[in-house]
């Protein structure tokens, strides 16, 4: 008897631990809530206080605005730049864009995982970002929508997912993206366009209807893969720009191309 009373006790307490769990993950996200453009450190914030370490942030609501971080930003509120997670999407008739405007290098906006759903953008300017994508703390980086990298920004992540979640694209005009793993085209059309800067990576993967294009820069890694279908058959149906400039400045001549099967 008093082992059936101990075992109703833990199932109580077990249910109560998971009920308080949801609710925590229900009111644990600080959504922007201004339906026009503003700057990050407003506080037209879901939970009345500026980001945090603790808190998932949103930029999911309706309207056609952008939201900016720029130097006061990291000058005065460098804490709000390190958050736990990053989601930003738009619904029908909308377009939200999340822009780093020259926010400098040494304040990088760090956060524990993004996703950029359809009809929405990033756009990152002479700023650093640091997605940490991967390991037991981290999320994803996920890009179903348009992803622009310009003016010497540096994005840092462990991993990029280009078109899993919707049709995607990264534009890198210059600076750097460093990755350990790149995958483009997974389950939507994607496309990478390089006009100048440096990708780095330890492993790109392109999947079917990926494509790359490369106008300029550099591109530093170790191993290509070639997508491939569920029967086995590798499947060629990428395209892959190479500039001229590109082979007399190879950096590093050792690419390992794999078509896994």
């Amino acid at each position: 008897m008093r082992a059936k009373r101990i075992v109703l006790r833990i199932g109580i307490l077990a249910l109560l631990l998971s009920i308080c769990s949801v609710a925590m993950a229900q009111t644990n996200t600080n959504s922007w809530t201004k339906s026009v453009g503003g700057n990050w450190e407003e506080l037209y914030w879901s939970l009345g206080i500026l980001p945090n370490s603790y808190l998932a942030v949103a930029l999911t609501n309706a309207g056609w605005k952008a939201l900016a971080i720029g130097a006061n930003t990291a000058q005065n509120f460098p804490e709000s730049l390190y958050i736990n997670s990053l989601t930003i999407s738009s619904p029908t008739n909308s377009f939200n864009t999340l822009l780093l405007n020259f926010v400098g290098f040494q304040t990088p906006l760090v956060t524990g995982g993004l996703v950029l759903g359809s009809n929405s953008a990033v756009t990152v300017l002479s700023s650093a970002l640091i997605v940490h994508s991967s390991g037991v703390f981290g999320r994803y980086f996920s890009i179903g929508g348009m992803f622009i990298q310009g003016a010497n920004a540096r994005v840092t992540t462990d991993l990029v997912n280009l078109g899993d979640i919707g049709p995607g694209t990264y534009d890198l005009t210059n600076g750097t993206l460093t990755a350990s793993g790149e995958f483009i085209g997974q389950n939507f059309p994607a496309r990478f366009t390089q006009w100048g800067g440096t990708n780095s990576f330890t492993m790109l993967r392109m999947y079917p209807n990926a494509q790359y294009e490369l106008h300029g820069g550099l591109v530093n890694g170790n191993t290509l893969a070639i997508g491939y279908n569920d029967v086995g058959a590798v499947v060629l149906r990428i395209t892959f720009w190479l500039a001229e400039q590109f082979w007399e400045a190879w950096p590093c001549p050792r690419w390992t191309l794999v078509a896994e099967r």
